[in-house]
């Protein structure tokens, strides 16, 4: 169903910060009486950062009694770039170099705020930036300020609602199928919307002027509802949210605004939502698009009406029964979990888990209640603090019973259940994958490459398996004919350590159409069932390739056309190898213009690699250099590989154990450390974990890398 809702002003009207006297407080209640599903509250950036009582306002007085009544409150940050310097107008400060660092952390305040006021998040949607102008392009727009903000705050627990602006005024009438919007967003909960305006007068402002005819909204937002009809969830897009639009109340105006409303009722699937203003100073002026609901405008009228109609055609199914069953431990101590059904979080505050996970001891929580019957159900468990590693050992919904997972991080485990687990009667359970390791931590530990690849046996990786962390690592270039039978053996003899994903793996692809139906990965690698969890891309030296804004935007297009598009959700890194342009390893990774691009690939894939061969294990220079590369990405809430590729010999195991050491040393835990046979004709290294081998150095970081950075 189409929600439907206004916009209610006053938070981000007038300048200075006194409530009453510069800006007024909106009083949603009344509104809140029909029944219309989301209110739309504007907020100044400066505001929130200096006012005083302006957080509580917002969150308290406005937005808790939204959220209490079932309701959506739509909090959209207008005026970014003011906290930073009052003196430059919005689009300047949106350009300046150290806007999107500014950003991120006004919204992760923002995010804390909303955590520490209590509010129900699932109730929540964050307009991240109202009509930002043209400093940056969609794409540009995307890299530097939306998506680390959506990356950031689901690692931080938002449960809520994403509205990312298209730039300029946010105008759908840019949108076409023939003038597609260009960029790309990645949310794992899939609550992310684009955000688009119109309005009915000639210059489409708002300004209250007449509409140019009967239809003219309807012309201007048709073409981006076919996109995101047709286009909308490749780009990572759950719907549109039109957050503005409207017109007077003449005649013309009346039918303009009466006939987009039907466009947007009869577009569900990609209208996810449309508010229009009401009651606010500044439209007071300008015709007061809604009026109020002591004084109905046809508008407002035609808005209720629509709203009454939805509602009466809704069919609901009757609720079913539902019996949950989860089974939980604790590492380094007790732990909170929140668990959550459908988006809906259960149990309050969370779960308290005191079972200490050695020696296999578990706890059990139950929750019951009625449920609506829809097409899958998605259980998520999360571990709400850091220091501690939570085990999902398994769960169990009206009978059907899927085993867990760990999460070392404030991080989500989702299982997601088959359509017909909430019925009258619940189904036979399916057969239950086998039990979890003993040890079980995090699967974190690779062992594979190109070189020898075949060589790898499960007899040799004994040890490893036994820590529950390792996963086989697969390069591209050993996918032959020749060895498609052996690459397929290992693949299916694996025991399954990342919970989600069943018998997963990570690979290693070049800018090819290895993944193109058909090509070498269906032909020589693919087996039913068995799907990669992560990847990287090989794609040139010292992030050369990825530095450069043509290969860039290159090596973007290959991530999202053949990555994305077989394995959504799943992130994949660029390779950085040494080599290639060495003169700015000095530099800040995290701010130096020159690794730009590479921090938005990066931030688009959600990881990031750094591949370190044997030539380079005693180069200070990269060494620093990678280990900085690592900090950033992890403090940017990404994933972070470290390929390790040490040569034949009789220091194998000492050569990872030195790098890894360091590593750790200076403060940096990689997620994920692949130790890699990439030397020709030295497959026998991989070899028995009784030896100087691969699989003895991946054995030793599988039982002494920490599971968690300090």
């Amino acid at each position: 169903m189409t929600l439907i809702g206004y916009n209610d002003g006053g938070l981000a009207d007038g300048s200075g910060n006194v409530a009453g006297t510069n800006y007024a407080i909106p009083r949603p209640a009344p509104f809140l009486a029909t029944g219309l599903d989301i209110i739309r509250i504007g907020f100044k950036s400066e505001r929130y950062a200096t006012a005083p009582g302006y957080v509580a306002t917002l969150l308290g007085t406005v937005a808790r009694p939204i959220v209490e009544a079932g309701r959506i409150a739509w909090l959209n940050m207008h005026n970014f770039g003011s906290v930073y310097n009052p003196t430059l107008k919005a689009t300047e400060q949106f350009s300046a170099a150290d806007a999107p660092t500014l950003f991120l952390a006004q919204w992760k305040q923002i995010q804390a705020d909303v955590a520490a006021a209590g509010l129900d998040q699932t109730k929540l949607g964050y307009g991240l930036m109202n009509e930002p102008g043209n400093a940056h392009s969609d794409v540009d727009a995307m890299a530097l300020f939306y998506q680390p903000v959506i990356t950031a705050l689901r690692v931080a627990g938002y449960l809520g609602y994403f509205e990312v602006p298209r730039q300029g005024s946010q105008e759908a009438s840019a949108i076409t199928l023939a003038k597609p919007y260009s960029a790309t967003v990645h949310d794992p909960l899939n609550r992310t919307l684009l955000g688009v305006h119109n309005y009915g007068d000639a210059s489409n402002e708002g300004t209250g002027d007449d509409s140019s005819s009967a239809t003219t909204m309807v012309g201007r937002f048709t073409g981006a509802i076919q996109w995101m009809q047709q286009k909308g969830a490749a780009a990572g897009f759950f719907g549109l949210i039109v957050s503005e639009f409207g017109t007077n109340n003449s005649a013309v105006s009346v039918q303009d605004f009466s006939s987009v409303v039907d466009l947007f009722m009869s577009s569900e699937g990609a209208v996810w939502g449309f508010t229009t203003w009401t009651e606010d100073p500044w439209l007071a002026n300008n015709g007061n698009y809604l009026g109020t609901l002591a004084a109905p405008t046809p508008n407002l009228s035609k808005l209720l009406a629509a709203k009454k109609a939805a509602a009466a055609s809704l069919q609901p199914e009757p609720p079913m029964q539902y019996d949950l069953v989860v089974t939980l431990a604790c590492e380094d101590g007790p732990c909170t979990a929140l668990v959550m059904l459908d988006n809906v979080q259960l149990a309050g505050n969370g779960v308290a888990v005191t079972a200490p996970f050695s020696g296999g001891a578990t706890q059990q929580a139950g929750f019951d209640g009625e449920w609506p019957k829809t097409a899958a159900h998605k259980l998520g468990v999360r571990l709400n603090e850091t220091g501690k590693v939570l085990h999902l050992i398994d769960a169990t919904l009206n009978g059907v019973k899927m085993t867990g997972g760990s999460v070392a991080k404030r991080d989500w485990i989702w299982l997601t259940f088959p359509a017909d687990t909430i019925a009258a009667t619940p189904p036979t359970p399916p057969v239950v994958t086998p039990p979890a390791p003993a040890k079980k931590q995090v699967h974190d530990v690779g062992i594979g490459g190109f070189a020898g690849l075949t060589d790898l046996s499960r007899a040799d990786t004994v040890g490893e398996e036994a820590t529950g962390r390792l996963f086989d690592y697969i390069h591209m270039s050993a996918a032959t004919a020749a060895n498609a039978p052996a690459i397929r053996a290992l693949l299916t003899s694996m025991v399954p350590v990342d919970s989600d994903d069943g018998k997963s793996f990570m690979i290693e692809l070049g800018t090819n159409t290895a993944l193109a139906k058909g090509d070498a990965y269906d032909s020589f690698v693919a087996v039913p069932g068995i799907n990669p969890n992560r990847g990287v891309l090989n794609c040139g030296t010292s992030g050369d390739n990825a530095t450069d804004n043509t290969m860039a935007i290159s090596n973007q297009n290959w991530i999202k056309n053949n990555w994305f598009s077989r394995f959504p959700g799943k992130p994949i890194a660029i390779v950085v190898t040494p080599g290639g342009n060495d003169a700015f390893l000095g530099t800040d990774f995290g701010t130096d213009p020159h690794w730009a691009n590479q921090r938005k690939l990066e931030v688009y894939g959600g990881a990031a690699c750094d591949d370190i061969p044997a030539a380079f294990y005693n180069q200070t220079e990269w060494f620093n250099h990678n280990v900085e590369h690592g900090r950033w990405a992890l403090a940017e809430g990404l994933e972070y590989y470290l390929i390790l590729s040490p040569t034949q010999g009789s220091n194998l195991t000492s050569d990872v154990q030195t790098v890894c050491k360091a590593y750790w040393e200076a403060g940096v835990f990689p997620t994920h450390i692949i130790v890699e046979n990439y030397t020709p004709g030295a497959g026998v290294s991989i070899g028995p974990e009784t030896a100087d081998t691969l699989n003895r150095a991946a054995l030793w970081v599988a039982q002494n890398k920490p599971v968690l950075a300090p």
